[in-house]
């Protein structure tokens, strides 16, 4: 069930060596009228200038025209495609992603493409190079695991091959976009499959394959630590909890330690506080794990690259949110592992408790730096919509750095304000805190919520993901987040030792 599909097999050439090959597809990403000064065979040239005479290079990024023409070296057609990619010095990683994804698409929409040509500009850089490959890898995956009827028709080219002046790291790009996949796997499985058991099962066959650590706390463990805000979502479910710790320990001695932290519901009903209604996507509260799902892809892409210098621990307090007469309540006061007590507002805010108790427990780790990835609120997609993912943060330097790896990889994120005045608005009559407050800045809350589980100096943000993971068009998993937290973790600064 959480297998590696078969992906196509990647080959980098020189376009001078083009003539020598015969793919029935040929993809060019265009800037603009340059595409005429691409280095390719004379044959081949011609049949693209005729159709790029064809194509208006001014129009919207992500344009795209295709011809099909009798090959003059080879016996069986050609498509020629060229993909408006836009002005060069607009161009980013996602705008490469893209077109790679579009090749990839292009050739599973025909039925007699066994082998296809990219050609990047000659001008592309590593990082936008990387992308492209990347979208290959990825448009040519179909999640139909629970379909009784495979669409083998409708597939990638066995063979794909990369015209691209910068040398790339096929087998690196490889290894991220399968942990991407495995995200995807993860958070397209329905909610009936994908219990917390199952998800403990999975990680601990991905910790033995990659050798890695692995620890699971069951109820009576985290009883012992005293998460309570954690178990308080987790008892009105039939299925057992399962606090999953996964562990990356490099081939040397860590110079840096991160705790990579994922909210993982596995179905969230909203307790006692029903999602109901059009808008609740009740329906589709199985991607409400989609936290945990992200990191342990980067997981998955970060232990088999054997990224060096860094240790990395993957966290995440695994349950399922469901109305029963054992269900924690509105008005209920319960304990986090920190001795801080919280009161329960709405038990539709259940991913801040969870959350709670899995930041203390990073925070004890001694770790220089803690991420959160979940799948919060619903004020961050009305606020950011589904392109980009919220970052909060109180804390300059981690922001940077996560900003940063997001742009390099082409996955937008916004930083949000972290307003730490709006502590006062969860100020509670009888407890310490309240879990929430109001809808007006719930993302900003439930953010200023959370620091009150991690330490100052700890530099800590979090990542609201809630519109982000979920392709809401193709109703499927995205995978977002996995390469910016694998290049993330590959950028740190690892010249000082901490």
């Amino acid at each position: 069930m959480w297998g590696m599909p078969d992906l196509p097999d990647v080959e980098q050439i020189e376009a001078g060596d083009l003539s020598k090959l015969a793919p029935e597809l040929i993809v060019v990403g265009a800037y603009g009228k340059e595409t005429s000064d691409l280095d390719l065979p004379d044959d081949i040239k011609e049949s693209l200038l005729e159709i790029i005479d064809g194509v208006d290079l001014e129009k919207k990024p992500g344009s795209s025209n295709q011809v099909t023409v009798k090959s003059a070296n080879h016996s069986k057609n050609v498509t020629f495609a060229v993909f408006i990619l836009g002005p060069e010095k607009s161009c980013d990683s996602s705008s490469f992603l893209k077109l790679g994804t579009f090749a990839a698409k292009t050739a599973s929409s025909k039925k007699s493409v066994d082998e296809m040509c990219l050609i990047l500009p000659p001008t592309t850089s590593s990082l936008h190079a990387t992308a492209a490959l990347e979208g290959i890898y990825l448009g040519a995956y179909k999640d139909d695991r629970w379909k009784t009827e495979k669409k083998t028709k409708s597939r990638c080219a066995e063979l794909a091959y990369i015209s691209s002046q910068v040398k790339l790291d096929i087998a690196a790009v490889r290894c991220v976009c399968e942990g991407i996949i495995f995200t995807r796997q993860l958070v397209n499985a329905p909610p009936n499959a994908l219990k917390p058991a199952v998800l403990a099962q999975c990680m601990i066959e991905c910790a033995d394959c990659y050798g890695m650590d692995i620890k699971i706390l069951e109820r009576e463990d985290c009883e012992e630590r005293g998460m309570g805000l954690y178990l308080g979502v987790a008892q009105g479910a039939s299925s057992d909890p399962k606090f999953i710790h996964v562990t990356y320990k490099p081939p040397n001695k860590p110079v840096k330690k991160v705790a990579l932290v994922g909210k993982g519901i596995c179905f969230d009903s909203g307790g006692y506080n029903l999602k109901t209604g059009a808008d609740s996507m009740i329906n589709l509260m199985k991607f409400d794990m989609g936290g945990a799902a992200t990191i342990f892809g980067a997981a998955r892409a970060i232990a088999h690259l054997k990224i060096p210098d860094v240790e990395v621990h993957f966290i995440s307090a695994s349950c399922e949110n469901m109305v029963s007469g054992h269900a924690y309540r509105p008005g209920d006061v319960l304990t986090a592992s920190n001795g801080k007590t919280v009161e329960v507002v709405n038990t539709d805010a259940e991913g801040r408790m969870t959350l709670g108790d899995a930041l203390v427990y990073a925070d004890q780790l001694g770790v220089d730096y803690i991420v959160d990835v979940a799948t919060l609120t619903g004020s961050v997609i009305v606020g950011l919509g589904n392109e980009y993912a919220g970052l909060f943060t109180p804390h300059d330097e981690i922001a940077g750095l996560l900003t940063k790896a997001a742009s390099d990889t082409g996955e937008s994120i916004w930083r949000m304000p972290f307003v730490r005045a709006y502590r006062k608005l969860l100020d509670s009559s009888i407890a310490d805190v309240k879990q929430c407050h109001t809808r007006p800045g719930d993302c900003i809350n439930a953010a200023v919520m959370l620091n009150e589980f991690v330490s100052e100096e700890t530099q800590w943000a979090h990542c609201d993901i809630a519109g982000t993971s979920w392709n809401f068009a193709e109703s499927c998993a995205t995978g977002y987040g996995v390469r910016t937290l694998v290049s993330f973790i590959k950028g740190l600064d690892l010249s000082q030792e901490p």
